[in-house]
């Protein structure tokens, strides 16, 4: 594998993982809503990582899907969270 992947998959990690810090205000709030959209951080790092490593060897390539899963993961929580959540 190229590293122009691996580096893009490690930069959205590190996005998830600041955009959870930044949500529970430096891991000060732990309220249930802080944690949900620390959880929409994670999840969408983890999904840009792997449609930056299914993108390979292209590191515009692998930008480009890194983007597409990660604004895919956030349509499906919030669909899940806005539809089926209240209907539990």
């Amino acid at each position: 594998m190229e590293k122009g992947p691996k580096i893009v998959a490690i930069v959205f990690v590190v996005l998830g993982i600041l955009g959870f810090t930044l949500a529970t205000g430096f891991f000060s709030n732990f309220s249930e809503s802080a944690l949900v959209g620390g959880a929409f951080g994670i999840i969408s790092g983890l999904a840009g990582a792997l449609g930056a490593m299914v993108g390979n060897p292209s590191t515009g390539k692998s930008i480009l899907l890194a983007i597409l899963f990660s604004i895919l993961a956030n349509v499906i929580l919030v669909t899940f969270f806005q539809v089926i959540w209240p209907m539990l």
